[in-house]
């Protein structure tokens, strides 16, 4: 019986030092001893992070807006990757004209993009890719930001778990193994929220085959759910970027060996990313061992209700300022006063009613993001 084996890479994003090894196509450089496992791959795939532009185009938005040159396309084409899920946050970073570019200088490569269109209907698209005789589904979607496509305008596909469905609904007899990229979650946060492993299992349980989760840029954790594979945060695969401190170095491959009738058996792969030059490295014995035993630790918690639920209201809490002062539009000055909670303590639990009376009423956060966009118009 003949197997397929998928590799699945994290985020990818071509900057800084790994430009000019991407533009120059060096294979060898980027991945380092991970090179001859991503040439024996039968389907590797990854989500590029970022878009490839011929000039700036940037659109308004938060947060940083990324764009690397077109030639980076070489160095996806010679490290040995097929497909890309271009459903992220930054996709749209500089419009359509990017995301043009991106999916052309892509196509130019023989690399296949997913997850992304000048339309929603396009961003929706599963392409089918037959591979050792093994139909193997590619589907990306990504929270709601700043990249999202409608009905009349381009950008990624997003997270829709009824739209999942009724696709299903038409698909599932066209292929043997759904690989499903979901760009979604919270930057350095190691564990899911409950919400956002709700919804993994809810893929999983209507034809997902194994769902890797993005976009943390710090490893997770994973566990299998009726006996299929979901990994909450893959870390960076490729990302030389500063701001995302040490776990942002960290990364593991997804490898699934997978036979005629679909079913897969998973390895993961841990790496660095070099700190003194660019590239992927192996984890030395001892650094991989910590490595994989904190793995293991985070990923027991998903048995433990409780203990999942307690990570997830710690991690809140570091967040809590920075979210906040987000929300109250606070300028330098007053981040500086509230550093240890003042403001929000001189608003009281009236400011603190108010604001959740509008986030966690579903048609109301709706009508916010009706009323907003076109204020920015």
């Amino acid at each position: 019986m003949s197997s397929a084996n998928i590799l699945i890479g994290g985020d990818l994003c071509p900057v800084n030092r790994y430009q000019p090894l991407f533009t120059a196509g060096n294979r060898d450089a980027i991945l380092g001893p991970f090179a001859t496992r991503a040439q024996q791959a039968d389907l590797f795939v990854a989500n590029l992070e970022c878009p490839l532009i011929h000039k700036p185009s940037p659109i308004l938005k938060t947060g940083p807006v990324l764009g690397v040159p077109v030639s980076s396309a070489r160095g996806l084409q010679a490290m040995g990757i097929h497909a890309v899920g271009i459903a992220n946050n930054h996709i749209l970073d500089h419009g359509f004209p990017g995301l043009a570019s991106t999916m052309e200088a892509c196509s130019a490569m023989g690399i296949t993009t997913f997850g992304a269109g000048p339309t929603l209907t396009e961003a929706r698209g599963i392409p089918i890719l037959e591979v050792k005789g093994i139909r193997i589904g590619l589907l990306a979607m990504a929270e709601r930001e700043w990249s999202i496509a409608t009905r009349t305008t381009p950008g990624a596909n997003p997270l829709d778990p009824i739209g999942f469905v009724r696709q299903m609904k038409d698909l599932r007899g066209g292929m043997d193994y759904l690989v499903v990229l979901l760009h979604a979650g919270c930057e350095g946060c190691e564990v899911p929220s409950p919400g956002l492993r709700k919804v993994c299992q809810f893929l999983v349980e209507e034809g997902a085959n194994v769902v890797a989760v993005q976009h943390s840029h710090c490893v997770g954790c994973y566990e299998t759910y009726q006996g299929q594979l979901i990994v909450y945060g893959q870390g960076n695969f490729i990302f030389d970027y500063d701001s995302h401190g040490y776990k942002g170095k960290e990364g593991i491959l997804i490898s699934l060996e997978i036979n005629e009738k679909g079913e897969a058996t998973f390895e993961l792969l841990p790496f660095t990313q070099g700190t003194a030059r660019a590239g992927l490295m192996k984890m030395a014995p001892g650094e991989e061992s910590t490595f994989r035993e904190a793995l293991e630790s985070r990923s027991a918690l998903l048995s433990q209700e409780a203990s999942l639920e307690a990570a997830w209201e710690a991690y809140c809490q570091t967040r809590k300022l920075a979210v906040l002062n987000e929300v109250l539009d606070h300028g330098r000055i007053l981040r500086r006063l509230n550093r240890n909670g003042a403001i929000l303590r001189l608003r009281g639990r009236s400011y603190a009613k108010n604001l959740l009376s509008i986030v966690q009423n579903e048609s109301i956060v709706e009508m916010l993001n009706t009323l907003l966009r076109p204020m920015l118009k």
